[in-house]
């Protein structure tokens, strides 16, 4: 799972031990504090430990920042992973494009609630369905602080049509949390709504999906239709070569046929 990079930068992490991705939002203000971070239990020299930073940046897709984000390496004998820091202004909290295969950044909607966005071109190959399976034993956790209490949190799929899913948030001291399979959302279209107020509202992110799939579904309509106008171009091209092809071939025989002065009368 090449492009999924920012999560599979090392694929030792899917065959040799467990691994955990903790993402930490914080609210500071006009800008909101991001720390995401990925350990492995893997030793720290391990030989098949490595990613790679550009590419991990390029899964970000991030344009116009100040400050650039800061990645680190991060653990001990026992484990190895890194860790990216970044602050943005309120003004990046923006729907993410198709470029954008993980949502490290998230979306806030009209309501205030936070919204991490998973987007996928669904053509996942062989290698990746396994190692996305494999990702369901894998624990993807959103911690939230910065005074903003996570009180409700729901799971938009993009299943055509898009399925919601009530997650269960909890709290240890200050901050909030909430505990996905991380199987449900990398490689996967889908959403993951966070809400500070007792009320959810997941319309916005269904509408997303359901408008997705229309542009989706008119965009193969189209194709097919293209398709059929062109095979049925190239169609009348070849019936048309074949019946000049015949009709030459007529004019030749007749040609042959005809004996040399047969229209002369007789003597």
């Amino acid at each position: 799972m090449k492009k999924y990079a920012l999560l599979l930068s090392a694929a030792a992490f899917l065959f040799c031990g467990c691994f955990d991705v903790v993402h930490y939002i914080e609210p500071r203000g006009k800008n909101v504090f991001i720390d995401y971070r990925i350990t492995s239990v893997m030793g720290k020299n391990d030989r098949d430990f490595k990613f790679d930073k550009d590419e991990i940046l390029k899964d970000l897709n991030i344009k116009g920042m100040k400050t650039p984000p800061t990645i680190r390496d991060c653990g001990s004998e026992f484990e190895n992973g890194f860790d990216l820091t970044l602050t943005v202004p309120d003004s990046m909290l923006k729907l993410p494009d198709e470029k954008t295969k993980f949502p490290v950044i998230p979306y806030r909607d009209r309501l205030g609630q936070y919204v991490l966005v998973f987007r996928s071109d669904k053509k996942l190959s062989k290698d990746d369905k396994m190692a996305q399976a494999l990702l369901m034993t894998a624990k993807y956790r959103i911690a939230l602080g910065g005074g903003f209490k996570l009180q409700r949190a729901s799971l938009v799929t993009n299943d055509s049509p898009p399925k919601t899913s009530a997650l269960s948030p909890y709290s240890l001291g200050s901050l909030s949390f909430v505990d996905i399979p991380l199987g449900l959302v990398l490689g996967n279209e889908a959403a993951v709504v966070l809400s500070g107020s007792p009320a959810i509202s997941t319309s916005e992110m269904v509408s997303f999906f359901s408008a997705l799939n229309k542009k989706r579904d008119d965009d193969e309509a189209k194709a097919r239709a293209d398709q059929e106008r062109l095979d049925k171009i190239e169609q009348e091209k070849q019936e048309n070569e074949e019946r000049l092809r015949i009709e030459k071939e007529k004019e030749e025989m007749n040609s042959i046929e005809k004996v040399p002065g047969q229209d002369m009368a007789p003597e």
